[in-house]
């Protein structure tokens, strides 16, 4: 199935055996609901959870450097 979203922030992830650490680095959500809770939370020093709508908005912020400012995770469904 074709990704549904993106995550970043301060937090990592497990998928399997591996460990995503996500403070540069955005990850793709799968669209699949059997790979999402494949999806483990290992790890997190996020004050806040932001949910973007926008996909266009998720993009600017991180180029604007709003993580490296406010210790949050930062989610978009791409729309």
């Amino acid at each position: 199935a074709a990704g549904r979203g993106s995550i970043t922030g301060a937090v990592s992830l497990q998928l399997g055996g591996a460990v995503l650490p996500l403070d540069d680095t955005v990850h793709g959500l799968p669209g699949d609901p059997e790979e999402c809770s494949a999806l483990r939370f290992c790890e997190s020093r996020a004050r806040y959870v932001l949910v973007v709508e926008k996909d266009t908005v998720f993009n600017r912020l991180i180029d604007d450097g709003f993580l490296h400012r406010v210790p949050c995770i930062l989610v978009t469904a791409r729309g």
